[in-house]
């Protein structure tokens, strides 16, 4: 268009990924490196994304629990998921994509993410389940804070994506 922009009509795709973009003038070549992006549909996926225990005092990993939680957010964004599609439960406000409006979508509590695989994950066709912070085998701390202690016990969480397979056929991961 001018000596700034550029005007293309692009080609469909050969499958999902990462694409450059090759210019050439009577002199001259450049390359943009990953400048188009094909993103593959997907199916009713959703996600649902816990930062456990909270920026409590005790809780010596959170900075690295925050730090794992945004980037699952921003993988599943960069695997095709949109924000309508990911239910992020953090304890603190987050804006992982920088553009100015927060990613979470609530605060992490037992009740928050039962809601979240009984109610709002049961219309997909596959659930994806991150729970990252504090835990064993057997539990999960979702919430600490000076006058509250939540625990996911495996037995829970496994009694509501059990039911939630039964009723829906969901695929849960």
């Amino acid at each position: 268009i001018n000596e700034s922009e550029l005007s293309a009509t692009l080609p469909a795709s050969y499958g999902s990924g990462n694409y450059h973009i090759r210019v050439f003038d009577n002199t001259d070549d450049d390359q943009l490196l990953g400048a188009v992006t094909f993103k593959e549909q997907l199916p009713k996926a959703k996600a649902i994304i816990v930062a456990g225990s909270g920026p409590h005092s005790s809780n010596k990993v959170w900075e690295e629990t925050l730090l794992n939680a945004n980037h699952a957010y921003q993988v599943l964004l960069d695997q095709g998921y949109t924000k309508e599609n990911i239910l992020y439960l953090n304890s603190v406000i987050v804006d992982v994509d920088n553009d100015t409006i927060p990613d979470t979508d609530d605060d992490a509590t037992l009740l928050k993410l039962e809601q979240g695989i009984k109610t709002w994950g049961s219309d997909a066709a596959d659930l994806i389940l991150y729970l990252v912070g504090h835990g064993s085998t057997e539990s999960f701390v979702i919430k600490r804070t000076d006058s509250i202690l939540e625990v996911l016990q495996a037995d829970n969480l496994a009694l509501w994506l059990n039911n939630l397979q039964e009723t829906t056929n969901i695929r849960t991961v």
